[in-house]
């Protein structure tokens, strides 16, 4: 589940695909090697999808990763607990990684108030942010491609839906 909802990837679309190969007068041989051709494919989308998430992983660290599908499946106290395991890492990235898991789940279930009190810590820790203001507009857009995610995988976009 969390390696299709990150990252993608339909095979039995792709299976679907081989039933169309080789036209008419070959279907049942051109769909057998359509499939063959599918699965093959499969695989090596399947493949560099697990090291995408691999390398996912390393950068954000496990704690932060656990949180982020938590999060995209509306675990929010999961997502949370993750994310403060991530933010005690040694790992400047790591941290920083479970800092903005742990402001997104807070918004995204509209606690607002304990997002607000992170977001200070944001402003100093994450160089690519100048100010609070900032800060939000970047997690509005974070939140909308996390609702995005949820809808291509057919999870509620809304967790309060």
């Amino acid at each position: 589940m969390a390696t299709a909802l990150i990252f993608g990837g339909n095979v039995g679309e792709a299976a679907a695909r081989g039933a169309v190969y080789g036209g008419a007068s070959g279907a049942v041989v051109g769909g057998m090697s359509g499939a063959n051709v599918d699965k093959q494919v499969a695989a090596q989308e399947q493949a560099e999808r697990e090291k995408k998430i691999a390398e996912f992983r390393d950068e954000i660290g496990t704690d932060a990763f656990n949180g982020f599908v938590a999060l995209a499946e509306c675990k929010h106290d999961i997502a949370v607990a993750n994310a403060r395991e991530a933010r005690k890492a040694r790992n400047r990235d790591h941290a920083l990684a479970g800092l903005w898991i742990e402001i997104l789940a807070e918004v995204d279930r509209e606690n607002r108030d304990a997002a607000s009190d992170l977001l200070p810590e944001l402003v100093s820790s994450d160089k690519r942010i100048e100010t609070v203001s900032d800060a939000e507009s970047r997690i509005e857009g974070a939140l909308g491609r996390m609702r995005e995610i949820r809808a291509e995988y057919d999870l509620p976009e809304d967790c309060s839906s």
